[in-house]
């Protein structure tokens, strides 16, 4: 056995500046241009990551700019390592350059030094440290870079329509020691009537959110200036203060802005956030000044909650409860409008009955539930190979005995393969700030992140 912590050293300095040549790309979903699927941004993180995996002696093949392979080894077997160049939008009040992979204390900052170009290059470097040890490489490797993950997941399915499936593999796009097990994915928008006409201050429009897979940290009301707004001031700023939250009023020509301020999270874990659109609909609905149908629709059927128990969806397994994130918030010319992100339980057979169920009471409430889009969930047997492997890779990797296996209401790129799980970065009980302000990754997190991933591909070409 080769020496794997010297190999590890030797290679973290490249790993992190080539980390810091991903970072520097804003990679968010944008509109579509010629040859460019998903817009500027991740096209442009495509070549980089081209050009990284080529400077390490890798066969690429890029594929429309929908995805990006990186491979090594020869043999009929596939073992396959799926990774994603896009990001969530960045939001307000970093206190590190999002986009400068800036290192300090130990920690680098930045978007997408964990969630996921951190420690997609850390596999890609744990690829090449395999390689260059002389290890018997048997089978096929092959990285796949998706450039949508965060918004529809297209980008591998393009790639699957054409190459098919992998014979096993890992995402290191979630937590350790290992997932075998993601909720399934209910995503709906819906939309209601703004402002009634008797409404002593008109509302012209909402604004929020960064993303429908985040918690909102920021909502904007957008409303007429007239006699009332002193009035409505200042019963703001009393809701804003009696319940801890930040607020901002401004005037911007003819309209008086109201800004609430909430906390960001993943919309796998609300409750790690504080959403401002539920809130805002909150004091919305409760402004005898403001008559506003969908903020009054939103506060029967949603209200604060984040476990849907207002519209019928308070459902749980062994395995957790669902979860209710609303993430964007809009106005157009047919009233205003949100997203909905639900992570079901594992074991729900039939979420298409609770989607039914919530179309009945959202029209109750005034509200037409829109879009509707059920993904399913994922379980891997704990007692398989691949998971096995994996697991021995991660007690290898860290030393790690008391941590096991476990379930999560994300959804990775393991839901898109057939024999495929999650398998870090992030470790047990330690919040990296992921789809939040200032996310960051530990050198040494990111240093055993990479020595595991050795040890888990020398492990899956045993498989």
């Amino acid at each position: 056995m080769f020496d794997i912590d010297r190999a590890v050293d030797e290679n973290m300095e490249g790993l992190v500046r080539d980390i810091k040549r991903l970072v520097a790309h804003y990679s968010v979903q944008g509109e579509p241009l010629p040859g460019k699927p998903f817009g500027e941004g991740p096209a442009a993180a495509i070549a980089e990551a081209q050009k990284i995996a080529g400077e390490l002696g890798f066969e690429t093949k890029n594929y429309d700019n929908y995805a990006l392979t990186a491979q090594m080894g020869s043999g009929d077997g596939l073992v396959g390592i799926i990774g994603h160049l896009d990001v969530v939008p960045v939001g307000e009040g970093w206190k590190h350059d999002p986009f400068a992979g800036e290192i300090s204390d130990g920690i680098l900052w930045g978007r997408g030094v964990t969630d996921d170009k951190g420690p997609s290059l850390a596999a890609l470097y744990a690829m090449k440290i395999v390689r260059d040890s002389g290890y018997p490489v048997n089978k096929r490797v092959r990285f796949l870079f998706g450039a949508n993950e965060e918004t529809g997941m297209n980008g591998v399915a393009h790639y699957r329509e054409i190459e098919g499936e992998f014979d096993c593999g890992f995402t290191p796009d979630a937590s350790f020691p290992l997932i075998f097990g993601e909720k399934g994915n209910y995503n709906a928008r819906f939309i209601g009537k703004t402002s009634a006409e008797d409404a002593r201050v008109g509302i012209k429009y909402f604004t929020g959110g960064m993303a429908a897979n985040v918690v909102c940290d920021s909502v904007s009301l957008y409303a007429e200036v007239n006699e009332y707004c002193d009035e409505l001031r200042h019963d703001f700023i009393a809701f804003a203060r009696k319940n801890g939250m930040g607020y901002m009023i401004r005037e911007d020509e003819d309209d008086l802005v109201l800004t609430l301020r909430g906390i960001s999270a993943h919309a796998s874990t609300p409750e790690l956030g504080r959403n401002a659109i539920s809130w805002m609909m909150r004091f919305v609905s409760g402004e005898s000044l403001l008559s506003c149908p969908f903020a009054e629709g939103y506060d029967k059927v949603i209200g604060l909650s984040y476990l849907g128990e207002n519209c019928g969806v308070a459902i749980s397994d062994e395995y957790g409860p669902l979860t209710f994130n609303v993430g964007i918030i809009g106005t157009n010319m047919d009233g205003t409008y949100a997203t909905i992100d639900i992570r079901y339980p594992i074991t729900t057979e039939d979420f298409g009955v609770y989607s039914e169920r919530m179309k009945k009471l959202f029209a109750e409430a005034g509200l037409e539930l829109t879009e509707t889009r059920i993904g399913p969930s994922l379980f891997i047997d704990p007692e398989s190979p691949l998971v096995r492997k994996l697991y021995e890779a991660y007690v290898k990797g860290t030393g790690d005995t008391v941590n096991r296996p476990v379930t999560i209401g994300g959804g990775t790129y393991a839901k898109s393969f057939k024999n495929v799980v999650a398998f870090g970065p992030e470790f047990p009980g330690m919040e990296y700030n992921i789809h939040m302000n200032d996310e960051f990754m530990p050198l040494e997190t990111l240093r055993t992140a990479l020595k595991t991933y050795v040890y888990a591909i020398m492990a899956l070409l045993e498989v």
